[in-house]
């Protein structure tokens, strides 16, 4: 019967400690949606990363037809509404209302996303692939 109650609980405690894992969403290049993960600015010699605040999610997307969505909560890019794709790796962001050079990026894999704004010091965010 000690037998029976071990299996029993060594049962409930493993099934218990499984956790769910997250579906991983693959975009197709660029095409997709993208939530900010964290952002860097380098400060002279150094830099500095800021993660993203979870209750406050930085979503942007990248439609086939350059319809460029962002969310209420994006800081950085929220101004935009197209964009077009220059030499494979840069993207204009349009209307330029705010900055009026191209933005570098790369895509890891369909699931990573780094897009490199042109700024003196060097700034990135950096955002992960969702539904």
């Amino acid at each position: 019967m000690k037998y029976f109650y071990f299996l029993l609980v060594s049962s409930v405690l493993c099934l218990s400690a499984c956790k769910k894992n997250e579906e991983v969403v693959v975009n197709d290049g660029l095409i997709g949606k993208w939530q900010l993960v964290r952002s860097g600015i380098g400060i002279g010699g150094g830099g500095s990363f800021r993660d993203a605040d979870p209750a406050k999610p930085e979503i942007i997307e990248f439609k086939k037809d350059s319809t460029f969505i962002a969310n209420a909560n994006t800081v950085y890019l929220k101004s935009y509404n197209t964009y077009s794709l220059i030499n494979g790796d840069e993207i204009k962001f349009l209307p330029a209302l705010i900055l009026h050079e191209n933005f570098s990026y790369e895509v890891s894999n369909g699931t990573y996303l780094k897009i490199y704004m042109p700024c003196i010091e060097g700034c990135i965010l950096e955002y992960k692939s969702i539904k």
